[in-house]
């Protein structure tokens, strides 16, 4: 599996979350939520097109989590 099937399996649960909680209203993602999401990835996986590689998301900090958390909560 590479990186771009573990995001697709991510996204999957989100979107089964948002369907099963009447929608994206009420749905916000917690850094925690991001820490969980990111330890699931398998390391040495790469994105194919950027150059990134799971193992950034992985040994990153836990400012990462939250910007990622913030980011979210922005694109709805």
């Amino acid at each position: 599996a590479s990186a771009h099937d573990d995001l697709q399996d991510i996204r999957q649960v989100i979107d089964r979350e948002l369907h099963h909680n009447s929608g994206l209203k009420h749905f916000v993602v917690k850094a925690s939520d991001v820490a969980m999401a990111i330890h699931k990835l398998k390391r040495g996986k790469r994105d194919g097109s950027a150059g990134l590689t799971s193992d950034y998301f992985i040994n990153a900090c836990q400012e990462l989590h939250v910007h990622l958390a913030m980011l979210t909560r922005l694109l709805r």
